[in-house]
């Protein structure tokens, strides 16, 4: 079983609605198969090769909209923003915080909870 949250979630769902209709590639593969899920892991060869995928690329990041390069708006770029009840985002980032050894870990929810509020 998979179980997917928040950004991980919209992302494969976005990616099974595109591929619905999709016809088979060179490598017959179906669908979109030439995901990038997250431009900001990505390196400049990866980059290369992305120029070219077939239609339709999906790519995530978790960039704010702001910091987009400009071509996104001149070249009228679909996007979806995602947002997430902020309790929920919350707990999530504990547990990822708590089960990744490069993020500091916590005593207690409540501690977490004090300096996530405060940023």
């Amino acid at each position: 079983m998979i179980v997917f949250s928040g950004f991980n979630w919209v992302y494969h769902l976005i990616c099974d609605i595109a591929s619905v209709n999709q016809t088979e590639s060179k490598d017959g593969k179906p669908g979109v198969q030439n995901k990038v899920k997250l431009l900001e892991f990505e390196n400049a060869v990866r980059y290369e090769m992305m120029k070219s995928f077939q239609s339709p690329r999906i790519y995530g990041l978790h960039n704010h909209y702001y910091n987009l390069p400009p071509s996104v708006n001149e070249k009228k770029t679909k996007t979806l923003v995602v947002f997430r009840n902020p309790k929920d985002n919350a707990v999530s980032y504990y547990h990822f915080c708590q089960n990744n050894p490069l993020l500091p870990t916590y005593s207690s929810w409540d501690e977490f909870f004090r300096k996530y509020m405060t940023g």
